[in-house]
């Protein structure tokens, strides 16, 4: 769709928390305490619920290299256990793929 989304908005808040590993699962962006941008965009982009792991590289997993993004637009959902543990998996396969590069 041409954009990278909202990285003022919403990374420099949640930066050091996804460097934790931190996973953010929102069920409802409609009722979700989360920044009036990040509302927007994901409203745009017509996003009712989000999953987002970080993809952490380096020797220490010190580096964000980027975030894995699961969406669902249909209406609110509910990520189950199952999906947050599936998310963390593929962002930590995906982090070591020869094609990433690490610092």
């Amino acid at each position: 769709m041409g954009s990278t989304g909202p990285d003022v908005c919403v990374i420099g808040d949640y930066a050091a928390l996804y460097l934790d590993g931190w996973v953010s699962a929102i069920a409802d962006i409609e009722t979700a305490a989360i920044a009036p941008c990040h509302r927007d965009f994901l409203q745009a982009i017509k996003v009712r619920a989000n999953l987002v792991a970080p993809i952490l590289t380096g020797k220490n997993k010190q580096t964000l290299w980027g975030l894995l993004v699961a969406h669902h637009c249909q209406g609110e959902k509910t990520w189950t256990d199952a999906n947050i543990e599936h998310i963390k998996a593929s962002a930590s396969e995906l982090a070591q793929a020869s094609s990433i590069k690490t610092p």
